[in-house]
């Protein structure tokens, strides 16, 4: 094969192994991989959220909606300090 090392290919090796690694430096692919993964599921998150508002409501889902804000309105008009704003 006829490779041929000599002292300055050593001195280079050594050199380039010879740092030490940092924690922030083992930590950017763990942090590099956790972003992805968080995007992945805001993403999704955003996806699914958007599928839901695109959904058209029931008329049972509406009526429930008015009794709701009903008796909203009821405890506003019974508790409210001042009468005349609830009214």
């Amino acid at each position: 094969m006829g490779l041929e090392v000599n002292e300055n290919d050593i001195q280079e090796l050594v050199e380039e192994h010879d740092q030490d690694l940092t924690t922030d430096k083992l930590m950017d692919p763990h942090h590099e991989q956790l972003q992805e993964v968080m995007q992945e599921i805001l993403s999704a998150e955003e996806e699914e959220e958007k599928k839901r508002m695109e959904e058209p409501l029931t008329s049972n889902e509406i009526r429930e909606m008015c009794k709701m804000w009903e008796t909203v309105q009821n405890f506003v008009a019974k508790h409210h300090p001042n009468k005349a704003v609830s009214e």
